[in-house]
């Protein structure tokens, strides 16, 4: 009960979901001013959002005795980790500020989505019959949401590589 009282307290996904939201605006600031400095706190800025999200996340499960995906509250949270996650690791190999664009973007949206979900009453409530038992909520249900997360980060990227073709394609049009 304590552990429930402090994780409600400290408001985690709220603070995420700050933090992701200034990742979204310095991102956009670098292409106008301090472009390294910009894109450095936009890049820590998501990196502590998704620590306090991650943190969320683990004392939910703590407090619960269960995976984090029982509820369509929860997976849409779990989901949002991970779309942040793979953001953050595809930010850290290409570094072109695409993983910045899409991890602020989903992380806020995702958020976002879940507070309306959790305004629906108690967010941790007894699991349905067929997810009684952690090992397949642990295995085919996990497995299910990363996989939900992985398929957003990948329409996000498509859609934003066949946008900045496109722009290519009229700037290159408009300078003949």
């Amino acid at each position: 009960l304590k552990l429930e009282y402090v994780f409600n307290r400290l408001n985690l996904f709220t603070n995420a979901a700050i933090f992701y939201i200034s990742g979204f605006i310095l991102f956009f600031a670098s292409f106008l001013i301090w472009k390294r400095l910009n894109e450095f706190l936009s890049l820590a800025s998501l990196g502590l959002g998704a620590v306090l999200h991650l943190v969320g996340i683990s004392l939910r499960c703590i407090i619960m005795s269960r995976p984090p995906v029982s509820s369509l509250y929860e997976s849409i949270l779990f989901v949002g980790f991970i779309t942040v996650l793979f953001s953050l690791i595809i930010e850290w190999r290409h570094r072109n500020g695409n993983g910045l664009f899409i991890g602020t973007t989903l992380g806020t949206i995702l958020l976002f989505v879940s507070f309306g979900y959790e305004k629906d009453g108690d967010s941790m409530g007894m699991l349905v019959a067929v997810l009684d038992t952690n090992f397949w909520l642990a295995t085919h249900v996990v497995t299910i949401s990363i996989g939900y997360g992985c398929s957003l980060v990948a329409a996000l990227l498509g859609h934003l590589y066949l946008f900045k073709k496109m722009l290519k394609i009229k700037t290159q049009e408009a300078s003949l």
